[in-house]
């Protein structure tokens, strides 16, 4: 089925600016202010440097918490783990909390499936065994019950995070380094590498590092690099097969494909390069947003 050029350039444009101004940007507002308990407004520049190390390891962390589950709890989980850090933190602080994170889930594995479910330790306990003085957080914010697999997770983001801290310190500039001087598929490596992360989480952390990143925007991206930068969830996939008019599910990668050729095809990379990157993530919005009126919609109808 043939794609008119104006439908695909909605979502590249009008779409994608609203993901940016209204989706990651604010994100990215609300986690700064969580971090410094200021309101401060985002900036490109608040993500790179030694000094905002802590921004960028709450960037990348808040993208690799969004595991399927609801964006809402997802940031709940985001904001326990980063309460754990400081700006004052050394190497041995860093391998000190990778201890703390690593005793807790030994105390987890015991057995029975009901054993490790009681044993199972909340946000607000975690907090308290990671120094976190326990009159500065709300006990209802952190009664989750914490995911082993999260855990695990942040460990080893962690484990990135010491190995870079003596030189780089800054995990948003080490991966743009790489984006921009040597690939985008050593960037993709670096996130795959650690644990519970898959395809999905790390192209959808280096698509929005590469809309961040002004030196990332400047280079002259491979065609297989979009491909690990071209995440697809389940909202992106549904959305993918209005626009392509395909009515049976089909392999992701190919999904992935023939969108990025289509934006070949029209012209749209020689105009813009990060134009398959913009479509990905107006195709998200757009389903997210419309996703979100219906559930409204439907909800002030049973009300009725």
């Amino acid at each position: 089925m043939s794609t008119d050029d104006k439908d695909i350039d909605i979502y590249i444009k009008e779409y994608y600016n609203d993901y940016y101004d209204n989706e990651l940007i604010c994100t990215m507002g609300n986690m700064l202010e969580k971090l410094n308990k200021l309101n401060i407004k985002f900036s490109d520049s608040s993500l790179s440097g030694q000094k905002n190390w802590i921004n960028a390891f709450g960037f990348i962390l808040e993208h690799l918490m969004m595991r399927g589950r609801s964006d809402k709890l997802s940031y709940n989980y985001t904001n326990i783990y980063l309460n754990m850090l400081d700006y004052n933190m050394n190497v041995e602080d860093i391998q000190n909390k990778i201890n703390i994170l690593d005793k807790v889930l030994g105390s987890t594995k015991m057995g029975k499936l009901e054993n490790q479910q009681k044993n199972k330790i909340t946000g607000y306990d975690l907090a308290i065994k990671l120094g976190i003085d326990g009159e500065n957080i709300s006990k209802t914010e952190y009664k989750y019950k914490l995911n082993e697999n999260d855990i695990k997770m942040v460990m080893d983001l962690l484990c990135f995070q010491k190995k870079i801290f003596e030189n780089t310190k800054n995990i948003f500039d080490y991966l743009v380094t790489l984006i921009s001087e040597h690939s985008v598929i050593e960037a993709y490596q670096c996130l795959t590498q650690i644990d519970y992360v898959g395809d999905k989480l790390a192209a959808f952390t280096l698509r929005d590092i590469m809309f961040l990143s002004e030196k990332s925007r400047t280079i002259k991206l491979k065609p297989y690099d979009y491909l690990v930068l071209f995440p697809i969830d389940t909202r992106v996939n549904q959305k993918a097969m209005e626009i392509l008019g395909i009515d049976e599910e089909i392999d992701p990668l190919i999904l992935k494909i023939k969108l990025i050729n289509l934006c070949e095809e029209q012209g749209f990379i020689e105009k813009d390069p990060l134009a398959p990157l913009k479509l990905n993530a107006g195709m998200w919005y757009n389903f997210e947003n419309n996703k979100s009126k219906i559930d409204l919609e439907q909800n002030l109808e049973g009300k009725t």
